[in-house]
C-alpha cells in the first residue's frame, strides 16, 4: 500500500504529461511525398593504379587535410598471412601520394623500411605523415626533407622494433597536443 502511494504522484505526472501532447496525432497526413526519385549514381572519374608489378591492394586512402590542394596519400599491402606475393622480389613496399588531377603517375613515393598498412596526414603540418607499418613498426615522414632519389621521400624517424606493436598496425592519427 505504500509503494502505491509512493508511486502515485509520479505516474500522475506522466499522465498529465501525455495527455497535453497527443502523440498520435498526424502533423503531415495531407503531404505525400515522391520517394521515387533518381537512383543513386556512382561515376568513376579517375583511377589511380599501383605502379608496382605485383598487384597489391590499397589499404589506406587519406585526403590531404586542405581539400584544394587535391592530394591524396595512399599504401599498398598484402595484409594476408604467408601470402606469396610477399616473397615476390618484384614487390615493391612503396606508398604514393597522388595528385587527383593526374593519376597518371604518383607526385611522390614514399618508401618505408616495412609494407604500409596505413597512412595519414597531419592536420597541422600538411608537409608531415605518419605511416603504421605490416611489422608493426610507426614511421614519420616529412615531405619538405627528400631524403631519397628524385621523387622519393625515406622516413625521417621510425620506431624501433623492439619497442613498436607486435601485430600489423591498422590505423594511426594525428593527436593535437601541447
Amino acid at each position: 500500500q505504500y509503494s502505491m502511494k509512493s508511486l502515485f504522484p509520479m505516474v500522475q505526472k506522466c499522465i498529465k504529461q501525455n495527455n497535453t501532447v497527443n502523440i498520435y496525432e498526424e502533423y503531415f497526413d495531407a503531404k505525400e511525398t515522391d520517394h521515387s526519385s533518381e537512383p543513386p549514381l556512382a561515376k568513376g572519374l579517375a583511377v589511380f593504379r599501383d605502379p608496382s608489378s605485383v598487384a597489391r591492394p590499397a589499404t589506406s586512402v587519406n585526403w590531404h587535410p586542405e581539400a584544394s590542394s587535391g592530394k591524396i596519400a595512399v599504401s599498398y599491402s598484402v595484409l594476408n598471412f604467408q601470402d606469396k606475393r610477399l616473397n615476390d622480389p618484384h614487390m615493391s613496399s612503396s606508398a604514393y601520394i597522388w595528385d587527383i588531377t593526374n593519376s597518371n603517375k604518383p607526385i611522390v613515393g614514399i618508401v618505408p623500411p616495412s609494407l604500409l598498412s596505413c597512412l595519414r596526414y597531419n592536420p597541422k603540418n600538411l608537409d608531415t605523415l605518419v605511416g603504421g607499418s605490416c611489422n608493426g613498426m610507426i614511421s614519420y615522414y616529412d615531405l619538405r626533407k627528400p631524403n631519397g632519389p628524385t621523387g622519393t621521400c625515406r622516413p625521417v624517424e621510425c620506431s624501433a622494433i623492439e619497442k613498436s606493436h607486435h601485430d600489423p598496425v591498422s590505423d594511426v592519427y594525428w593527436i593535437s597536443s601541447k
